[in-house]
């Protein structure tokens, strides 16, 4: 295959300003086998190698078959050099050699948006000519330039000769019309449109000196305005109340200390964060000022005080970025107004963006100041408050106090390690020399920022926390460095492949530093954030994005190291992406797709570590991975840090709502309603708290979008909520469909979590959840004996399945307490016919209760009370499309004439006009006997007699109820105390033919008695002919004095 073109980006050399596209090529040479092509687009110019993956098949963008045309149209995901790679796949599924284009979009930029705090509506007439305006491009990093004029004419298109870098503009406006035009350069010097803004000024009245118009307030706030006379004034907030009266200033105006946080008397701030108008009023109640628009908010940090006076028009950028770095470096010289009662902050992170982003607007006389600071001179006679001293290696240059040398060779060390350990990895290596600043004050544990500012390269460690941990993360940002320097769009992957990074290190076997678990101290923040935008972190607190981490873990534990390498190659090569763009590449490049791998990233999450034992690995969950000088694995720390969080209740992600359901065998449906973000996810838990044993069936339903393609839901079976386990060894993993979901609740497994991820990346998705419990069974009582009966006619043992009230620690029959299913074999039962047609496990016509599942059962009606159950169950042939009900079976428990035993009354109808058998009932008794499983089995008679009903019978019988047949057996007929682990006994009864609408009647029973002669003397009482009893074969004490009997038996004198 060759030729592949484009008539819309035809010359490779060329940029085009189009992102729409159009691809075309000739059919392959073998066009008659040719099942489709495959079109791939990403930023490599590689194509992907696919050796390994599914071929032709499956919903990766980069495996599955996109069209059976010559050609593809589509948009490219933004500006920039991108790869079209196009191959063919045949009838079998082998793929032809790719042939690659390389396609140049730069589409002009888009127009800028222009806000106002001062004058927020545009053409609304403001009574102030103190006007503030921001603005930003649709995508605010690809200017890095504006042009702006400011003028009475609408249609004003601004000049390019003097752009310039901060996007705000501050003025006094007169009154009048005004217009505000700006336009956009992105970087490679392609200008946008001009977005006009309107600013009406009516003539003033008289207004506030302070606050200004638009201003954010917090703390203490001066109110302050012109006035005359000494009479004060009364100033309120409009719809809360007043505020106070003012007092004459010294310099003649009037004054009112506003406090922002004052309580209202009952624990609750007065005044809420929020829009608030402010009303100055007279003593006669004339308007002084009729409205002051501004914004309460006490929740800032010292990073969002400065931005807020900033866009009100108090600060100019110099100011800005001075107190923004006094903030950081040295806190003796930030204005308190901006520290005073501020909530913490990360500082480095919005330092870090702000000095990137602003930089070139700042004059030549901050930018001197500010890289004094950022890189201090060694003084050597300084020896407490600054840099005194200087260390040089191959790699870095470390300055100093004296009181820290002591630090700089472990330092040194761990960098060294780290830096070998990234190339390891495959990372770039670092390609400059990196100074490192110890100091004695920081605004945060460690700071790494790229070239600038006055220094190549720099990582800035607080002398408290100088560690190999922050050595590894820091250095880490300088790697990322080396791929992009856009902090705005990168900070929450930054952060979270930053401490990602730092646990390879040490990983690394070549690793001598310390071990340590704080890269995985955030978990339980971003744990918390589940049903948001996956990849909306940023916009969250610092810690959030630390805790992202554990994306990147998925993706090197599903692919490798290479996986979370790619991504940072991606945000090289694609100077617009975001690292979501760069996530879901990875997860295509390795045949995988956004839905598919968030949902199980999310199942992940949920479990933490991965469950095996016994040979088992369900392969969900993380793997415990962790260096030998520690001995812990991953998990382990994980856990401890999510078990100790104290705003993660229960030490789990927040859970939707956790649903009970009682034990009073009764039917309980529950309802909720969700919506997700893209990518997000919810947990919904349901706890059969008392244990009573259900079958829970959950049906998820699409509402937006109706037809269901953003849903995932996934019902799994787990052992608790705080450290969830699987508690059986299916996870039941299913994508959303037209059916109900369906888990065996039992005392073994009495809890399961319902996870719906939204499987788009972008996009909301809102669905509906039904979940119904319906008891497995009930259980009988009676002053000696409780029996748990199913709803199919069989032993439940989700409560209790035969239990002797005087020993009612030990039940039998249930399998212990590891046992996967509640019905381990006391009390199945199956009934057949020897011709007929094959049913959907191969077998003949027939009808099963076995081990953990149903076959060809149809349940009609199950009632019960304290003392007695009915089942009535049909069975179901396939002789037709659709399952056709043929027999009637009826079991009917109840009390017996003797305490240790209960009778069961069974009925085998025939509904039909035809006849049919010769019908086969089988029953089966495993003796699970206490305490241990071991036991011993006999089968006998009672009487003479020929017993013809017994068509055969055996202990630990193959196949059992799974098909029934002829019974393969170590022992047949009747025997006494065969031993054994858990050995059933079988008995095959002869039912004969029924005749249309023929029935036939026979009476089993089910007890347990505390010896063998109490055993006997029960079968004799109620006048059974055959039965099978089962006892400890070790037993001890207490079992020891009583020696349990569990019995069935058999009265077939109707048969």
């Amino acid at each position: 295959m060759s030729g592949l073109s484009s008539p819309t980006h035809p010359d490779p050399a060329q940029s085009y300003a189009t992102l729409d596209h159009r691809l075309d090529w000739p059919a392959a040479t073998d066009s008659g086998t040719v099942r489709g092509y495959n079109v791939y687009l990403d930023t490599s110019p590689e194509a992907p190698d696919l050796s390994g993956f599914p071929q032709g098949v499956g919903t990766s963008e980069m495996t599955k078959v996109t069209t059976a045309q010559t050609f593809h149209t589509g948009r490219l995901d933004g500006p920039g050099i991108w790869y079209a790679h196009v191959r063919g796949v045949d009838s079998v599924g082998n793929w032809g050699e790719a042939v690659t284009l390389k396609l140049n979009a730069d589409p002009a930029p888009t127009a800028p948006k222009i806000t106002s705090s001062t004058h927020p509506q545009q053409g609304t007439a403001y009574p102030d000519g103190h006007l503030v305006a921001t603005w930003a491009g649709k995508d605010a990093d690809d200017k890095r330039s504006w042009a702006v004029a400011l003028d009475h004419d609408p249609d004003t298109v601004p000049g390019t000769a003097t752009p310039v870098n901060e996007a705000r503009r501050v003025a006094d406006l007169a009154p009048g019309t005004w217009w505000l035009h700006v336009r956009g350069q992105d970087q490679s010097g392609q200008w946008s449109a001009t977005t006009h803004f309107r600013v009406v000024v009516t003539t003033p009245v008289s207004g506030l000196t302070t606050p200004v118009g638009g201003q954010t307030v917090w703390g203490h706030t001066i109110v302050k305005l012109p006035c005359s006379g000494t009479q004060p004034l009364r100033v309120s907030v409009v719809g809360v109340g007043t505020v106070g009266q003012t007092a004459t200033a010294p310099d003649g105006d009037c004054m009112l200390n506003w406090n922002t946080m004052e309580s209202d008397g009952s624990g609750q701030r007065r005044w809420r964060d929020g829009p608030a108008v402010l009303t100055v009023t007279d003593a006669d109640e004339e308007s002084v000022v009729a409205g002051m628009r501004v914004t309460i908010d006490n929740s800032l940090d010292t990073a969002g005080r400065l931005e807020a006076d900033y866009r009100a028009g108090l600060i100019t950028l110099d100011e800005y970025a001075l107190q923004f770095v006094y903030a950081m470096m040295a806190p003796d010289l930030v204005d308190a107004r901006y520290t005073e009662g501020a909530a913490e902050g990360d500082l480095k992170l919005d330092l870090r963006e702000f000095l990137i982003s602003h930089w070139d607007g700042l004059s030549s006389a901050t930018r001197d100041q500010i890289t004094a600071l950022l890189n201090p001179e060694p003084q050597p006679g300084l020896r407490a408050a600054g840099v005194c001293c200087i260390t040089e290696t191959d790699h870095w240059t470390v300055k100093y106090r004296e009181s820290d040398a002591s630090k700089v060779p472990g330092l040194i060390k761990a960098l060294d390690e780290s830096r070998a350990a990234y190339q390891r990895l495959g990372f770039k290596p670092i390609s400059s020399r990196v100074t490192v600043i110890i100091v004695g004050w920081l605004g945060s544990p460690g700071w790494s920022m790229p070239s600038g500012f006055g220094v190549e390269r720099f990582i800035y460690v607080r002398s408290d926390d100088v560690s190999d941990y922050l050595a590894r993360h820091e250095l880490f940002h300088q790697v990322q460095y080396e791929y992009s320097r856009d902090i705005y769009t990168n900070r929450w992957w930054m952060e979270g492949t930053a401490e990602w990074a730092a646990h390879q290190v040490q990983l690394d076997p070549l690793t001598t530093g310390t071990a340590t678990d704080y890269y995985s101290r955030t978990l339980p923040e971003y744990l918390a954030h589940t049903n948001g935008r996956w990849d909306d972190i940023g916009s969250l607190s610092g810690s959030t994005q630390y805790g992202s981490f554990i994306l990147a873990e998925y993706l090197q534990q599903k692919w490798g190291a290479q996986a979370v390498r790619s991504t940072w190659e991606d945000l090289e090569r694609c100077y617009f992406c975001d690292p979501d763009h760069a996530i879901v590449k990875t997860m295509e490049r390795y045949g995988s797709n956004f839905g598919d791998a968030m949902t199980e990233f999310r199942t992940w999450s949920y479990f933490l570590t991965r469950q095996t034992g016994s040979g088992w690995d369900p392969g969900v969950g993380f793997t415990a991975r962790e260096s030998a000088t520690d001995g812990a694995g991953a998990a382990t720390y994980w856990r401890s840090w999510v078990d100790n969080d104290s705003d993660t209740p229960g030490g789990r992600p927040p859970r939707a709502a956790e649903h009970t359901f009682t034990s009073d065998f009764t039917t309980h449906t529950r309802t909720g309603t969700g919506s997700l973000a893209g990518g997000g996810v919810q947990y919904i838990e349901f706890d059969d708290q008392i244990g009573s044993g259900a079958e829970l069936a959950v049906r998820v339903t699409p509402v937006f979008p109706a037809d269901g393609s953003r849903i995932r839901a996934v019902l799994m079976p787990v052992q608790s909520f705080d450290r969830p386990t699987f508690c059986a060894e299916t996870t039941n993993y299913l994508s959303w469909q037209q059916r109900a979901m369906t888990l065996q609740l039992n005392r073994n497994c009495l809890k399961a979590t319902l996870m719906v991820v939204n499987a788009s990346r972008d996009d909301p998705a809102v669905f509906t959840w039904e979940a119904t419990a319906t008891p497995t069974g009930t259980v009988l009582s009676n002053n000696g004996l409780e029996l748990g009966v199913g709803r199919h006619g069989d032993v439940d043992g989700s409560v209790v399945a035969l239990r002797l009230r005087s020993a009612s620690d030990h039940d039998i029959g249930t399998c212990g307490p590891t046992a996967e299913t509640p019905d381990c074999g006391l009390g199945l039962w199956g009934i057949s016919d020897p011709g007929g047609f094959l049913t959907d496990d191969g077998g003949r016509r027939e009808a099963v209760t076995g081990v953990g599942r149903r076959v060809n059962l149809a349940l009609e009606s199950f009632t019960f009370s304290q003392s007695t159950a009915t089942s009535v169950v049909h069975r179901t042939t396939h002789e037709t499309l659709w399952p056709v009900k043929d027999l009637k079976i009826t079991h009917r428990f109840g009390p017996s004439p003797n305490r240790y035993l209960y009778k069961v009354d069974v009925t085998v109808e025939n509904p039909r006009e035809a006849a049919t058998g010769p019908l086969t009932y089988r029953r089966v008794a495993g003796w699970d006997m206490p305490p241990n499983g071991m036991g011993h089995a006999t089968i006998g008679r009672v009487g003479g007699g020929s017993h013809d009903f017994v068509m055969q019978s055996g202990v630990d019988c193959e196949p059992s109820l799974y098909v029934m047949g002829e019974l393969e057996c170590p022992k047949y007929g009747y025997f006494e105390d065969y031993p054994g682990w858990r050995p059933d006994g079988t008995v095959d009864i002869r039912l004969g033919a029924l005749g249309p609408k023929g029935r036939v009647t026979f009476t089993l029973y089910l007890g347990a008695a505390p010896n063998r002669q109490a055993a006997m003397d029960a079968i004799s009482a109620v006048g059974a002919q055959i039965y099978t009893i089962g006892r400890p074969l070790d037993p001890t004490p207490p079992l020891a004095r009583q020696e349990i009997t569990g019995i069935f038996a058999l009265d077939g004198r109707n048969l």
